[in-house]
């Protein structure tokens, strides 16, 4: 028996455009994958610099729509209905017996009674959350739906800043379930590109389709995330960007439990970022000092006895200004060297080749980006696609 991560998304950090919680009901909802008959939630205020209460929190079964069918299990602290996280405080929920079945969907909803300052949540631009704004508040967690404005108060400013992110509940890090069961355990890092979800969970739907109740995988994404680099002030969104790759890497994604998979997606914020303004020039890179972060990883990974995936990266010329032959070289340099194999990772995800347009290998295909840059959902379908699947399991979960 073991303690295994169903859903996850990583905190980030949302001092510069604080949100406000008030009288409010959260839910957000996943596809699980493990058979399991108990779990935990793991809560998070890592980044907060305030105390948060939740008065409430459920757990219950739900459709794809997360629509609650029955009343949910009310999840305890300690043996209390609510649960306080002072500035920086990670904890589990006490265990609750709950059947968990492999294609099931989970539905979690908590209730904010106090108006309560966040400057930290998790972030996914799934469509997988909803919330009653606070002057249709009120404890709904019990509900068959809810339904509402994601975005209140100050947090508006931050969806026109950056309109693609959805702000899920603002103290769930991850869902873990208690299983005998053998399954593969699979992480995915990255920057936006990943935590978009676009290309990751077109990859989850396609392996929990063909290995039901045999994989799971987890999102730890950070927008704008870099290898080598921490977060710049000068992004004007302070450290929602993240520490770098390299530090983080360790806890994101070995922190919790068992991870026998990682496929890590990054590197170009390391190469557009200076050139975006987007951080000081003395952090512009050369194409062997991302190699040489590629393979620290590796070597982490490798210590944890885990298969480490990579990808190449992808054309970004059209994104803003950020594209100089300069940075094309290093783009083409790092993935010629990816492609050699020399690097030790135990297999690549072309993806450059897969979105790269095939009149100009510079941009993305048209249809299959929003900005020249991120994949948009047709362009997250076909990086899913173009994965053997077969080649992600390991011997663990046949």
């Amino acid at each position: 028996m073991e303690w295994l991560t169903s859903w996850s998304y990583v905190d980030t950090d949302f001092s510069m455009f604080p949100i406000y919680a008030e009288n409010e009901t959260q839910r957000m909802w996943y596809r699980n994958n493990i058979d399991s008959s108990a779990l935990r939630i793991k809560v998070s205020n890592k980044y907060n610099r305030y105390p948060i209460t939740v008065n409430r929190m459920t757990i219950a079964c739900s459709d794809e729509d997360g629509r609650v069918a029955s009343d949910g299990c009310t999840l305890q602290f300690d043996g209390c209905d609510s649960v306080t996280l002072g500035p920086g405080e990670v904890r589990y929920s006490d265990v609750c017996s709950f059947n968990a079945e492999a294609g099931s969907w989970i539905a979690i909803s908590l209730y904010v009674k106090e108006r309560t300052k966040i400057t930290a949540a998790t972030s996914s631009q799934s469509n997988i959350i909803t919330r009653i704004a606070a002057q249709e508040g009120g404890d709904f967690c019990d509900s068959e739906y809810v339904s509402g404005e994601r975005f209140i108060d100050e947090a508006r400013e931050f969806i026109a800043l950056k309109p693609l992110y959805n702000v899920v509940c603002c103290i769930v890090s991850s869902v873990e379930v208690y299983t005998d069961q053998p399954v593969s355990s699979i992480a995915l890092i990255g920057d936006s590109i990943t935590q978009h979800g676009n290309w990751g969970e077109a990859l989850t739907a396609r392996l929990y389709d063909a290995y039901p109740g045999k994989v799971t995988v987890f999102n730890r994404g950070i927008c704008g995330n870099k290898i080598l680099h921490d977060a710049s002030i000068r992004t004007g969104f302070g450290m929602y960007f993240g520490i770098n790759a390299l530090e983080r890497f360790e806890d994101d994604v070995f922190g919790d439990n068992r991870v026998d998979t990682v496929i890590l997606q990054e590197g170009v914020n390391d190469i557009i970022n200076p050139a975006d303004g987007m951080c000081p020039s003395y952090e512009t890179i050369e194409s062997d000092d991302l190699i040489a972060g590629y393979r620290r990883l590796i070597e982490i990974a490798k210590r944890h006895g885990a298969r480490i995936f990579g990808c190449t990266i992808m054309p970004f010329k059209g994104f803003r200004e950020v594209w100089n032959p300069d940075n094309e070289n290093k783009r083409n340099d790092v993935n010629s060297v990816l492609r050699s194999g020399a690097l030790g990772f135990d297999g690549l995800f072309d993806f450059d080749s897969v979105l790269a347009d095939s009149s100009d290998k510079t941009r993305m295909t048209e249809k299959l980006t929003a900005d020249h840059l991120h994949p948009n959902k047709e362009g997250g379908r076909k990086l899913a696609e173009s994965i053997c699947l077969d080649n992600l399991i390991t011997k663990r979960s046949c």
